[in-house]
């Protein structure tokens, strides 16, 4: 049974740990830089955190491109196995140590439910699943649900969308010039890029950046070359190209987890 009301309570908890002295007192398995074969023969890095002495276990997958190692992961992680929960943290497919190329949303879907299989098929995993994060961590869960894994039994999506174009890249009908340019062309355009927090002010260069026109060349303004802007820019309208990255929108009825 996972219980993910008080999942999110251990996740905050996690934050305030004092790690160094609880990380001793905790029987744990650790298991870094696994590979986890998607269906093409992608590998995505995946770490594994075990209590040791509880196994098998239920487990709590968070997958991110925002990098899975960060201190804040772990100690969340290290919370989770301290109360009787196996956790498994996987960067997304394209970013940081994962194989393949980054392309927001493409390949989510499939990615997280091959990952949901490939865990509940291990030893240490007693068969049920919960996934957890917020932002795209909760928009890869809503990606992955309707394909209905049944080691999958939770979810905990937090401040995500469902729809990518409703409520993100072109809100009310606007793209949101100044966050996708920042997110896609500045921030997540190379693998370990990272995305620092969003409602800093702006610098001078982006400001400068933010007058260009064309629209569809401000990746270049920035220094970049994104297949992902030009796409993004290049479909104003809610067509087949968002249908296709939006699969939870027509399969709400195919979700069958709480």
């Amino acid at each position: 049974m996972i219980n993910m009301t008080n999942i999110n309570q251990y996740f905050f908890k996690g934050l305030i740990m004092e790690s160094d002295k609880d990380i001793a007192d905790i029987k744990m398995k650790m298991m870094m830089g696994i590979k986890v074969p998607m269906r093409d023969g992608v590998e995505l890095t995946t770490d594994i955190y075990l209590p040791e002495d509880k196994l098998p276990c239920p487990i709590i997958l968070q997958r991110s491109p925002y990098n899975s190692n960060v201190e804040a992961s772990v100690k969340e992680a290290v919370y989770l196995v301290k109360e009787g929960y196996g956790v498994v943290l996987q960067d997304v497919r394209g970013r940081w140590d994962s194989d393949g190329e980054w392309y927001p949303f493409k390949h989510e879907a499939e990615d997280g439910f091959d990952t949901q299989e490939w865990i509940g098929s291990q030893e240490w995993c007693d068969g049920n699943i919960g996934t957890i994060g917020g932002s795209y961590l909760a928009m890869v869960q809503w990606q992955a649900a309707p394909l209905r894994s049944k080691y999958l039994k939770a979810m905990a999506p937090k401040v995500g969308y469902s729809n990518f174009y409703h409520n993100w890249v072109y809100t009310g009908g606007a793209f949101q010039l100044a966050f996708n340019l920042r997110w896609i062309a500045i921030q997540m355009h190379t693998r370990t890029n990272q995305v620092q927090y969003l409602w800093m002010p702006k610098s001078n260069h982006q400001s400068d950046i933010q007058w260009h026109l064309p629209l569809i060349n401000m990746d270049e303004k920035a220094g970049r070359d994104s297949e992902i802007w030009k796409d993004w820019v290049s479909h104003p309208s809610y067509d087949d190209y968002w249908k296709k990255l939006n699969p939870i929108e027509s399969n709400y009825d195919e979700v069958n987890v709480p």
